[in-house]
């Protein structure tokens, strides 16, 4: 009984493969079809998952190859190029199983490529070009790897990964806080727009200049730095740094490194404008130590846990002289919801207990 299954499947798939050729219009017409599909198959690919129809002609003309075979032809006298092109047309669209190699090809192309992920950056804005990288969270960049931005522009990033996971991977543009986002395999594509995409809250702890004056001098600082938040539960969470080094007037980045190039804003430099008309004190107000540069080796699993957004988030610091109960100067930030660029860095400034 199998045996006569399998039989009858047989002859059914040998008569499949062999009724296009039972007619020379008919598989001329198969034929076309199969070369269509895998022409637009590819063509689709690369337009809205590649860097655009571009890459495909990149693609094609591998070495100028294409640009050689047309110089080749029209040096071809008129009737060899008719010989020619019937050759052509013969092993394209005549072959008995030319288009089972067609569809061959096209399954092969989509397990190629759905292995790949895609992210897409649009730029929204005029002006100035954006530096970028994007890596994988394990692996560490390097200066080459950034790539151009242009504005109003878009740019495409191409990712080999497993077919049976997703990965993650860290996108940093320059002037904006780093952002992660996770590549699915199978033709996905992540889309982001630039600024709105990294729009985040970065915080700025500064002190007003009678403080820094203050800790200049003989007596020795500390800073501590209290960041509150709800879990998505409505749980409080609450974690506190005491930073080893005493302090000397340096501000400090909560939410950004060095490395993502976010400049101090215009509000904060004015506040300021008293520290920075000192040479001594202005680089260290110009130039933020991010956080996690700052605290113990054994705080950085707890900073690890803070809230990649600080949106909601409660930043409480203070100074406090050494020997004192009390502190000597405070802040407290309630960290806003982030609407535009401007408004992206916010400041926590420390002032003087009256």
């Amino acid at each position: 009984m199998l045996k006569k299954i399998i039989q009858k499947l047989c002859t059914i798939i040998r008569q499949a493969l062999w009724w296009p050729a039972g007619k020379p219009t008919r598989l001329i017409a198969c034929n076309f079809i199969s070369l269509v599909i895998l022409g637009a198959a590819v063509s689709t690919w690369f337009l809205f998952r590649a860097n655009g129809i571009e890459s495909l002609g990149a693609f094609l003309a591998i070495g100028g190859l294409l640009s050689w075979l047309a110089f080749v032809v029209k040096i071809f006298p008129e009737s060899e190029a008719k010989d020619l092109q019937k050759v052509l047309f013969g092993l394209l669209f005549e072959g008995h199983f030319a288009w089972i190699l067609y569809l061959g090809m096209l399954v092969m192309f989509a397990l190629v490529t759905a292995s790949i992920g895609t992210l897409q950056l649009e730029s929204l804005q005029s002006g100035a070009d954006y530096q970028v990288t994007v890596f994988r969270q394990d692996q560490t960049p390097a200066d080459d790897d950034r790539e151009r931005l242009p504005a109003n522009g878009r740019l495409r990033f191409v990712k080999f990964q497993p077919w049976w996971r997703s990965q993650q991977y860290t996108v940093r543009v320059e002037g904006f806080p780093e952002a992660t986002v996770t590549l699915l395999p199978w033709w996905s594509r992540a889309d982001r727009r630039v600024p709105v995409s990294f729009l985040r809250p970065v915080v700025l702890i500064g002190a007003e200049d009678l403080v820094v004056e203050q800790t200049r001098g003989k007596d020795r600082f500390a800073m501590t730095i209290a960041v509150q938040w709800n879990e998505p539960n409505g749980d409080p969470k609450e974690k506190e740094f005491l930073l080893p080094a005493d302090y000397r007037g340096e501000t400090v980045w909560i939410g950004c490194g060095r490395v993502h190039g976010v400049e101090i804003p215009n509000h904060a430099l004015d506040w300021f404008r008293k520290s920075l008309a000192k040479p001594e004190i202005a680089p260290m107000v110009l130039n933020p130590v991010p956080l996690d540069e700052l605290i113990r080796d054994e705080d950085r699993p707890k900073f690890a846990e803070l809230p990649r957004d600080l949106t909601g988030v409660t930043v409480r610091a203070s100074l406090k002289r050494s020997g004192d109960a009390k502190p000597f100067a405070t802040g407290t930030l309630k960290v806003r919801h982030v609407r535009t660029q401007q408004d992206m860095v916010q400041l926590l400034a420390l002032e003087k207990r009256q």
